[in-house]
């Protein structure tokens, strides 16, 4: 194993294991006959036996087998193992620069065989023969175990494994109808100290049901270790559907609006297979969101004028051509009050701008408001040209952190870096009061 040092604005790595040559940072089998004859009398012939089998480590590297593969042929009824282990909070990435083995079915007689893990007990990704290269892979742990074994009969040219260290990708931003979703290393177990986020994002007037096909978790009374936990929302904050950190068949949940936030954890210690969920869409009631095109129409809530439903989330989306204007103007609002808007509400996106909480009917005295709400398909364009843009339309452009200023928010406060901006304002947009929104308002028009 090399051990490397960091120093001022660079490192230090200690020498490459025998049979291997490099700066430490990288090694790569060494071919002992190719300096001095590998010591033998010059008009003799040098053999390297190739290295068959080792324990490598560091940030990049290869390994081949014979030692030049292409060149010779590798022996019959040789079985041999390596193992990769790289830094505990980064993942492998496998490429094939060149691959020959004996062809057969279900690759039986030559083969190297790949494990998600440091041992031959770990999850198998892969068994490769043939002549092809195999597509790159990623490992979901910080280490991966090479299994090569040949036959006595036919062999061939061998083959040459590169790796790097690269940072895990956990998580991922969901948007069809239909999908599924696996924890890491799935159906292995999955790795240590790993935070994977999913969002579900699906068209308005759609509701979201999550089924379970495994649940293999870390038990635990209060899920302090691992867990797989699902929000009725695209928040943190938004209410828990279900959390769970143990081995179930959980009865399937469905979301109250077309979005949906999957997070899971694992702790430094012990882990187990994860989990399997798959999830469909299916109709909310009818009225309950939807897109809306034309230059002029009415939105109105599920059931209108009767109740509406308990338990639910109308997204309604107006989409007009660049540069055209939006104006609401409500002309009937009845919902549950409430101080600050927590129970029943409606509000109105700004864009990526700003969400503004409409007030409940006890504040009746906002409904004959007409608010023109802007929109210039600002996602194509800079901040700065953003920025600009706002300024001649007479607008205030506020970042996250002016509004989180504006709310009274702690300077030491920052958004989670899984955050993207777009979220950010959301979840301001959900944390907004009404004393919150009357002062954002008098900005803007200031």
């Amino acid at each position: 194993m090399v051990q490397c040092l960091n120093t001022m604005g660079s490192f230090h790595c200690g020498p490459c294991p025998p049979g291997y040559e490099g700066d430490g940072r990288t090694c790569t089998q060494s071919d002992i006959c190719a300096t001095n004859n590998g010591g033998c009398y010059p008009l003799a012939t040098c053999s390297s036996s190739p290295v068959c089998g080792g324990y490598l480590t560091g940030p990049a590297g290869s390994f081949s087998y014979p030692n030049t593969p292409g060149h010779d042929e590798y022996d019959h009824m040789v079985s041999c193992a390596w193992v990769i282990r790289i830094e505990t909070n980064k993942i492998l990435r496998i490429t094939f620069p060149f691959f020959d083995l004996e062809s057969s079915t279900n690759c039986n007689f030559d083969f190297l065989q790949i494990h998600d893990g440091d041992s031959a007990s770990d999850y198998i990704i892969g068994k490769y023969c043939g002549q092809n290269n195999p597509q790159e892979l990623y490992s979901s742990h910080n280490s991966l175990y090479f299994w090569f074994r040949s036959d006595h009969s036919v062999s061939a040219g061998g083959f040459t494994v590169a790796w790097q260290s690269h940072d895990p990708v956990c998580g991922d931003e969901l948007t069809a109808p239909y999908g599924n979703i696996k924890s890491p290393g799935y159906p292995g177990n999955y790795p240590p100290s790993r935070e994977c986020y999913w969002t579900v994002t699906v068209d308005s007037g759609l509701l979201i049901t999550f089924a379970f096909g495994t649940l293999h978790l870390e038990h635990h009374p209060d899920c302090n270790y691992d867990f797989l936990e699902i929000r009725d929302g695209l928040l943190p904050e938004d209410p828990v559907l279900g959390k769970y950190c143990s081995t179930a068949t959980p009865a399937p949940l469905q979301t109250t609006g077309p979005n949906a936030w999957i997070h899971f954890h694992s702790d430094f210690t012990v882990s187990d297979q994860g989990f399997h969920i798959t999830y469909t869409t299916s109709p909310s009631d009818p009225g309950c969101g939807g897109t809306f095109t034309n230059s002029e129409g009415i939105i109105i809530s599920p059931n209108w004028p009767n109740d509406y439903a308990h338990n639910r989330q109308c997204v309604y989306l107006i989409r007009l051509p660049v540069g055209e204007k939006v104006a609401l103007n409500f002309t009937h609002m009845n919902l549950e009050s409430h101080g600050s808007c927590s129970f029943d509400y409606v509000e109105v996106s700004f864009h990526t701008l700003l969400r503004v909480v409409l007030l409940s009917s006890s504040q009746s005295s906002v409904i004959p408001i007409q608010m023109e709400i802007v929109f210039k398909g600002l996602d194509q364009y800079s901040e700065e040209e953003k920025l600009q843009r706002l300024l001649k339309l007479k607008l205030r452009y506020f970042t996250p952190r002016e509004v989180a200023n504006l709310m009274g928010f702690p300077q030491s406060f920052s958004f989670p870096k899984h955050i993207y901006t777009k979220q950010q304002y959301r979840v301001l947009g959900n944390s907004l009061n009404v004393d919150v929104v009357a002062r954002l308002l008098q900005l803007l028009v200031s």
